[in-house]
C-alpha cells in the first residue's frame, strides 16, 4: 500500500530497470525522501512467479535484467560486495545454458557501458558480440559461455570490476573538470560576458551530466533574458539532482513566482525553511 503523494513527491517507478528491482528503487527513494516503509510479516500476498519471464536466473530475460539491475540498484553500497554476491549466489542459481550465460555476461556488461532500459532479443544471440568495452573483457565473456567453470568466472568478474574502477576514476575527474567549468563560467557571468559564460556552464554538463550547479546557474541566466521556458527546463533538472541546495531551491521559489505558480512557491519556500532550520546553509 503506497499512498499517492509519494509517487507525487519521488515519481513513478523508474523505467529504465524495465524489469527487476524496480520496487526497490522506489522504496530507497521513498525512504531518502523522509518516507516510512513498514513491513507486515503477517500479510500475505500471492505471486505466480514465472508465467511470462521463467524463473529466476533460469532464462535469458531474468539472466540479463536480474544481474544488470542489482549491480544499478546496488553499487553505490559497494561494488566489490556486489561482485562477491554475483559469484556466490547468482552464479549458483544461474541456468548454465548458453542462452542464459551470454545473457548474465550482457546483462554485466551493460551495466559498465551505462546501457539501461529494454534489451533486444538479438543482443543475447550468443553468436553476437557487440559494444563491448575492451576485447580482453569479451573474450573472458566468450570463454566463460563456452567453459562456464569457477575460474572463467573469476576471470571475467575481476575484468569487470576492472573497468568499472577506472570507468569511476574517470567519471571524477570529470566532475573535477565540471566544477572548475562551473567556478570559471560564474567569473565570466560577474564580468558580463554571459554567452562564453552560457558555453561554459554547458561544457560542465557535457562532462558531468549530474552537475546541479551548471543547470542552476543556466536557470539564473536564462531567467535573465526572459527566456522562461529554458529557465523551467534547467531549474527543474537541478531540482531532480540537488532537491535539498539552498541555491537551487531559492531559484526555483523565484521562477515559480515568476510564472504565477503560488502555491508551488510556497511549497518550496517551506522546504527552504526547514532545510535552513536544521543548519544547511547557502553557498555564497
Amino acid at each position: 500500500m503506497i499512498h499517492k503523494k509519494v509517487f507525487k513527491e519521488i515519481g513513478l517507478l523508474e523505467e529504465s530497470y524495465f524489469l527487476y528491482f524496480e520496487d526497490n528503487d522506489l522504496c530507497k527513494r521513498a525512504k531518502e525522501a523522509g518516507w516510512m516503509i513498514l513491513y507486515n510479516p503477517q500479510s500475505k500476498v500471492y505471486h505466480k512467479g514465472g508465467t511470462s519471464i521463467g524463473k529466476w536466473l533460469k532464462t535469458p530475460i531474468s539472466a540479463y535484467y536480474g544481474p544488470r539491475n542489482f549491480l544499478y540498484h546496488n553499487a553505490s553500497a559497494g561494488i566489490s560486495d556486489c561482485f562477491k554476491r554475483l559469484e556466490n549466489k547468482y552464479w549458483q542459481q544461474l541456468k548454465k545454458s548458453p542462452d542464459c550465460l551470454k545473457a548474465f555476461v550482457e546483462g554485466i556488461k551493460d551495466f559498465l557501458i551505462g546501457k539501461k532500459g529494454k534489451v533486444s532479443p538479438e543482443q543475447l544471440d550468443p553468436k553476437k558480440w557487440e559494444h563491448w568495452p575492451n576485447d580482453n573483457l569479451r573474450k573472458a565473456a566468450n570463454e566463460l559461455i563456452n567453459n562456464p567453470d569457477q575460474w572463467a568466472l573469476l576471470k571475467f568478474l575481476s575484468l569487470s570490476q576492472g573497468i568499472f574502477f577506472r570507468k569511476e576514476a574517470t567519471g571524477i575527474n570529470a566532475k573535477n573538470e565540471a566544477r572548475s567549468c562551473c567556478i570559471e563560467g560564474e567569473r565570466l557571468f560577474e564580468k558580463g560576458d554571459i554567452d562564453k559564460a552560457i558555453s561554459i556552464f554547458e561544457k560542465a554538463i557535457r562532462l558531468d551530466p549530474l552537475c546541479a550547479q551548471a543547470y542552476n546557474n543556466l536557470a539564473a541566466i536564462y531567467w535573465q533574458r526572459q527566456d522562461r521556458e529554458r529557465a523551467l527546463h534547467y531549474i527543474e533538472k537541478a531540482v531532480k539532482l540537488s532537491p535539498s541546495d539552498l541555491d537551487v531551491l531559492w531559484n526555483y521559489k523565484q521562477i515559480m513566482l515568476g510564472f504565477g505558480f503560488i502555491k508551488e512557491a510556497q511549497k518550496i519556500n517551506e522546504t527552504y525553511r526547514l532545510l535552513e532550520s536544521i543548519g544547511i546553509q547557502k553557498q555564497e
